[in-house]
């Protein structure tokens, strides 16, 4: 088994374990021993190779926000959000008394926004 090989499989091994929850060892096996040399002061082809692996939960898309929730996906406090809500420039709608943002309607608020380029 050529080298490549064997650092997929050991990665390979790895994630799956990892998926299972199990623990595991973060340092390859050499001859029975933990190869801890850092990999900067490894040969380059030594280094290990990333591999994506496909999520295996579906993608949930959110119908709607709370408007803490809102806010931290847009990468703002909820109080800047409630300002918006207040001018009528962010349409909310009511859960008995909690707030609740739409994703569209939070969407459309992000693309009226003014921008830059």
């Amino acid at each position: 088994m050529d080298d490549k090989t064997r650092e997929l499989r050991w990665v390979g091994d790895r994630l799956r374990a990892l998926q299972r929850g199990e623990p595991v060892d973060p340092w390859p096996m050499i001859d029975g021993e933990p190869d801890r040399t850092p990999w900067l002061e490894k040969p380059r082809e030594a280094a290990p190779t990333v591999v994506r692996i496909p999520s295996m939960q579906p993608s949930i898309r959110r119908v709607a926000y709370s408007l803490e929730a809102a806010a931290e996906e847009c990468g703002v406090s909820a109080q800047f959000l409630r300002g918006f809500v207040n001018r009528h420039e962010l349409i909310v709608h009511y859960a008995n008394t909690k707030m609740v943002v739409l994703a569209d309607d939070l969407n459309e608020w992000i693309e009226s926004l003014p921008t830059e380029r």
